[in-house]
């Protein structure tokens, strides 16, 4: 799936049995350090913290397990939530919804509605005093659906500075302009 700056990503398919089978697409961050394991620690502490002030338009953190060993990988597992903007050309299995997507929604007023999901999701994690850190297209997701989310939160921190959250939305802002076109 890739890699980020301290941690790679796999995509998968978790199985949950709860009287009946239900699988879910998954993304498994690995981390492959002690600074990385902190990074996932930090970033599933984030998750839990915008669930519980009910933020949507995020990755549903499944769980962290961490390797009591110090040879092996820690896993952070996420719903996996769609394509970056950023790289949605880049993948065959998309197509289909990328042509969708790009005649629907990136052109046309159908995109200032996608920007607003994503700018309400930021305003969201604001809300809660979380600055997200790392405001890229790599971090925001469009699925087949069209619906937004935006990832990445191990750079994010609590922050309610309105300075900060403003610099945050305008960056956002600036990403979405430049992909709309």
């Amino acid at each position: 799936m890739g890699e980020g700056s301290t941690s790679a990503m796999h995509g998968g398919t978790f199985t949950l049995n709860d009287d009946e089978f239900v699988d879910l697409d998954v993304v498994v961050k690995l981390s492959f350090s002690d600074e990385a394991e902190e990074r996932l620690q930090h970033e599933y502490l984030i998750y839990q913290h915008l669930n519980s002030k009910g933020v949507k338009g995020i990755p549903t953190a499944l769980g962290l397990f961490i390797n009591p060993e110090c040879d092996g990988p820690s896993a952070l597992i996420l719903t996996h939530t769609g394509q970056s903007i950023h790289n949605r050309t880049e993948s065959i299995e998309y197509f289909q919804w990328y042509v969708f997507i790009t005649y629907f929604y990136l052109i046309g007023p159908l995109m200032l509605e996608l920007r607003a999901e994503f700018q309400t999701t930021l305003k969201n994690i604001h809300a809660a005093g979380v600055i997200h850190g790392n405001i890229r297209s790599p971090n925001l997701l469009i699925d087949e659906f069209g619906d937004t989310t935006i990832i990445d939160f191990d750079r994010a921190e609590k922050n309610e500075s309105q300075t900060a959250q403003d610099a945050e939305f305008n960056r956002l802002t600036q990403i979405l302009e430049r992909k709309g076109r």
